[in-house]
């Protein structure tokens, strides 16, 4: 099948993000910058996997379409009914595309296992523990034990190991820093420093069983290419501004018309990041 047209993509990312800037202007809110993220590219996503459809119908071939990325471009998702494939590869999922494997063990049962795509992993940041990114992961990625798990809708509850791990790696890993908190007192902004540097590695333990990339079963590296600050006391106002490193290595910070330069020290030193680019070191 032919590559994607530059045009089509170009149009997509205008419509998807012109849609999601009148929806904003419409609430006359503030919107959430990882919500926004997460629309932009599911949305792009969904609309070049039609437009694949579309191209793929018009040169009287709707079955290569549906097919296009073949099996091993798919998601394979296993729980404890009935397995199914799900989604396919577009420009959106090939750049942000990764994706998790969490599993379920208990006693009596087989271990029931999900494969979950996702363009972005969220990380949560107020345990004590937890003082720099790599603790996140760690945390992330460590069993818990889950009380109440029924192996069988009508089977009593037991207690079941659960553990969520990476599957498979994206070219750039979207780490999103949990810094609102909602509960019954209502919402609230962790502000606590969250460690990290221009340089991140994954570590094999952080990986799942299976990975099928064999590049990346003992782990990965990561240059950070962007970040994007939250400056607020509360989610529900504030203001954003990302870091963006450039070809010659320099940071610039866009802060809505204005644009700076920025040292490295800055970018990574602060209590206001709240979502991280990292670019897979090839």
């Amino acid at each position: 099948m032919p590559g994607p047209d530059p045009g089509l993509i170009a149009h997509t990312g205008k419509a998807t993000t012109a849609a999601a800037a009148a929806s904003a202007a419409a609430t006359r809110q503030q919107e959430d910058a990882q919500e926004f993220l997460g629309f932009l590219l599911d949305s792009a996503h969904e609309e070049l996997l039609r437009l694949r459809l579309l191209h793929a119908a018009s040169l009287g071939n709707p079955a290569e379409g549906s097919e296009a990325g073949g099996d091993d471009e798919e998601w394979l998702m296993a729980g404890r009914s009935k397995k199914k494939k799900a989604g396919g590869t577009t420009l959106a999922s090939a750049v942000f595309g990764g994706a998790l494997r969490s599993e379920v063990k208990a006693a009596g049962a087989p271990a029931s296992a999900t494969l979950e795509p996702c363009f972005v992993v969220h990380l949560d940041i107020q345990p004590d523990a937890v003082r720099s990114v790599s603790d996140a992961l760690h945390a992330f990625t460590s069993p818990e034990t889950i009380s109440g798990y029924k192996v069988r809708d009508n089977s009593e509850g037991v207690t079941a190991r659960k553990v969520v791990q990476l599957y498979a790696l994206p070219r750039i890993l979207v780490l999103h820093l949990k810094r609102f908190s909602y509960g019954l007192t209502g919402t609230g902004k962790i502000h606590k420093t969250v460690h990290y540097g221009d340089r991140l590695r994954v570590q094999p333990s952080w990986m799942a069983e299976g990975c099928p990339d064999a590049r990346h079963r003992g782990g990965a590296d990561y240059d950070l290419i962007a970040v994007v600050h939250h400056h607020g006391r509360t989610p529900a106002a504030g203001h954003y501004t990302a870091d963006v490193r450039q070809p010659d290595g320099k940071w610039l910070r866009f802060d809505d018309a204005d644009l700076m330069s920025v040292p490295l020290a800055r970018v990574v030193d602060d209590n206001k990041a709240y979502l991280l680019f990292y670019q897979l070191r090839e």
